[in-house]
This record gives structure tokens, C-alpha cells and sequence, in this order.
């Protein structure tokens, strides 16, 4: 389960690859906010994760989807758990991983009216929530670039 797109987790592993990576150095800067995050993630275990907006510790976990595995975010990116998606609950987070953007569309939800795309899992192409690309009202600015992942398509990976 690699990371093939653009958007992808930059671990240590990164760092030691050479000049000819898949990964253009553009696309690793652009998720720098994940450097600390993800690097020391392997030392956590899923009972640390955030569920229903409630942790039993201060650890991390992954998120992955929920057919099929792959990587999606970690939970020290949620921003708000007080979200509600297509699915039921959902998450708000700065940054997601391994995704496919959909065609933006003007879409009117509860808070006002956005600019927002669908995202899909790259691996098995299965709905995961959509991405804020712009807001009309300048008190919803905020949510512009962050995602809505729903909790009903994810699981914890680790």
C-alpha cells in the first residue's frame, strides 16, 4: 500500500530517497505540516485514536479508508469533530493524503454557500468527503483549503 499522488505523508523514509523520486519537491513542500505528525507514528497503536470526538490519550492514530486501507490523515489534524457530512458525523481537518479531487461545483450547505469538491480514495476510488476550495462569507473563510472527512468511511489503520 505506497503512496502514489502528489499528496502523500512525507515520513523519514522520504528524506533518504534519491533526486530521481516519484515525488516532486513542489508536492513535499506542500504538506510540510505533516513532517512532525506522521514521522513517529509507528510507535502508536490504534487504541490511542480519536473516536467520536474523544481521545483516551494524548497519541496519534492514522485514518485510512475504510475498503481498503490506505493512508488518509492523522488525528492530530482534526480540527473539529462538530461536522456532519452525506454519511453522519464527520471530521474537519487541515490536510489529507492519497486522495483524487473532484470537479468543484458551488454547493449551498447549512453555514452558506462554497466552492467545494468531492475527494475520493486514490486506491479504490470510494467517496471520502469533499475539500472547501472557497467561501462566500467572510466569517466561513476559514474552512477554505481544509477537508470534511465522514467517519462512516474511515477506520483506524493503526
Amino acid at each position: 500500500m505506497g503512496l502514489r499522488y502528489s499528496e502523500f505523508f512525507d515520513t523519514d523514509e522520504d528524506d533518504n530517497r534519491s533526486s530521481n523520486s516519484l515525488f516532486s519537491k513542489s508536492a513535499r513542500s506542500s504538506i510540510s505540516s505533516f513532517n512532525s505528525s506522521f514521522s513517529s507514528l509507528s510507535s502508536f497503536s490504534s487504541a490511542s485514536c480519536l473516536v467520536n470526538g474523544k481521545s483516551s490519550s494524548t497519541k496519534l492514530c492514522t485514518y485510512g479508508c475504510r475498503s481498503c486501507l490506505t493512508h488518509l490523515s492523522v488525528s492530530s489534524l482534526i480540527i473539529s469533530d462538530g461536522y456532519r457530512g452525506r454519511t453522519g458525523d464527520a471530521y474537519l481537518v487541515k490536510d489529507v493524503v492519497n486522495v483524487i479531487l473532484g470537479e468543484p461545483n458551488v454547493r449551498t450547505m447549512i453555514t452558506g454557500r462554497y466552492v467545494a469538491c468531492d475527494i475520493k480514495c486514490h486506491q479504490c476510488h470510494r467517496y471520502i468527503g469533499w475539500k472547501y476550495l472557497k467561501s462566500e462569507d467572510k466569517n466561513q473563510k476559514f474552512k477554505e483549503g481544509k477537508y470534511i472527512i465522514e467517519l462512516d468511511t474511515l477506520t483506524n489503520v493503526r
